[in-house]
């Protein structure tokens, strides 16, 4: 009897040391997670393209509150507009500055072709082109439905992850907000404040424009699932960002990216999905999955 008491005994204190050390992790240990798996990130994810289908609607509120639909004026804003843009999208870092970026290079507005599709993004990144590669993104950017009512250059979706990367992180405070299942994963809702300046975001006349929103993190890995940003000045915006998985590429990336603003009596929304990734090596050959 004496021996298998004995087992009993160690098998209930085994129990409790395992409970013991199953404590749930600290935000300091879930932020240096996430800290490791974006450095690692613009490493292992230093080249991918995909396609971007982005729709894109302006409405005129009237002081009615009812949308002005006119089709007749030429000019934003007025009425009501819509816009499909079709883009190849290319994540990448920039060898000539510490950050991550991302180049758009439009090839068909509204279902007519405004250039022969030649991937001429793919080939000038694997060719380290980046300074052509980034003014085909401006010339791109012209594209954007109600660039006389909001001028930007953040709707990338990787912005995110550049402003909490370890190299801009102390800029941010962070605090848990919550739990939530996404992907199949439980992930932290971790709320992040900008308070620093200059601010990362500022406007055409370079004022600053203090941004916060929240990164959904799986706590034991760091991995992001989810990214929200916003800021208080006019215009309003967010910009919310959801990721996965994708057939070539082993790390999880944009899946979608939904922007909403409100600049003065308009309302602005954007919504791209992004498919067909392509992940290459410097000699731009396809790096198989």
């Amino acid at each position: 009897m004496v021996p298998s008491r004995v087992v009993v005994i160690a098998g209930l204190l085994t129990g409790l040391s395992a409970l013991a050390t199953a404590q749930p992790p600290k935000l300091g240990d879930v932020v240096s997670r996430l800290s490791a798996y974006l450095v690692e990130y613009e490493q292992r994810l230093a080249l991918v393209v995909a396609e971007e289908r982005y729709h894109q609607v302006f409405d005129l509120i009237l002081p009615s509150g009812r949308v002005d639909v006119s089709v007749q004026a030429s000019v934003l804003p007025v009425g009501h507009r819509e816009r499909l843009l079709r883009s190849d999208y290319a994540l990448t870092r920039a060898p000539d500055k510490q950050a991550w970026v991302g180049y758009r290079d439009t090839f068909e507005v509204d279902g007519k072709p405004i250039r022969d599709r030649e991937d001429r993004l793919q080939q000038l990144l694997t060719a380290g082109g980046t300074a052509s590669a980034a003014r085909i993104a401006d010339e791109s950017s012209r594209f954007n439905l109600g660039n006389t009512v909001v001028t930007r250059n953040i709707n990338v979706p990787t912005l995110v992850l550049e402003m909490l990367h370890p190299r801009n992180q102390a800029r941010f405070s962070f605090s848990k907000a919550g739990e939530e299942t996404i992907g199949g994963a439980l992930t932290w809702r971790l709320e992040y404040k900008e308070r620093e300046r200059p601010t990362f975001i500022r406007d055409v006349n370079h004022r600053d424009r203090r941004s916060h929103g929240s990164v959904w993190v799986n706590p034991a890995t760091g991995e992001v699932w989810r990214t929200a940003l916003t800021w208080d000045s006019a215009p309003k915006g967010t910009i919310t960002v959801t990721y996965g998985r994708a057939a070539n590429v082993d790390l999880l990336v944009p899946l979608t990216m939904s922007e909403r603003y409100e600049p003065g009596e308009g309302r602005l929304t954007g919504d791209a999905a992004y498919s067909n990734y392509r992940q290459f090596r410097t000699s731009g050959r396809l790096v198989p999955p």
